[in-house]
């Protein structure tokens, strides 16, 4: 994380890639039950449960392929450093939304499969 940002912009710091990333990995799960709830029905979530339940114990499943997954976007995340100044708030919710979106899109094809 340690990357070249330049000093006026609206991503100031690296701290601010690793909250981003955590946020972003970690609401991704509930957001994209709750979608898939809502798309295909309540049976859904009890859908989710068991296969995050079944599959390698979930956590390490679920943890292993989601730090994998937080690191494509981290090239976005580069560009939007050049943005022009942001609050602070601002760069920490716009970098939030470009990891848990690609990650609840992933999840959700990968549940309906």
């Amino acid at each position: 994380f340690y990357l070249v940002i330049p000093r006026g912009s609206g991503l100031r710091s690296k701290e601010l890639f690793v909250v981003g990333g955590i946020l972003g990995a970690l609401l991704s799960a509930p957001i994209s039950a709750v979608i898939g709830a809502l798309v295909f029905g309540w049976d859904f979530l009890r859908s989710v449960y068991l296969a995050y339940r079944f599959l390698f114990s979930g956590l390490v499943f679920v943890l292993s392929w989601k730090l994998l997954a937080v690191c494509i976007p981290v090239a976005l995340l580069v560009i939007y450093a050049y943005l022009p100044r942001l609050p602070r708030w601002a760069s920490l919710l716009l970098t939030t939304a470009v990891v848990m979106l690609p990650i609840a899109a992933a999840e959700l094809l990968l549940l309906m499969i």
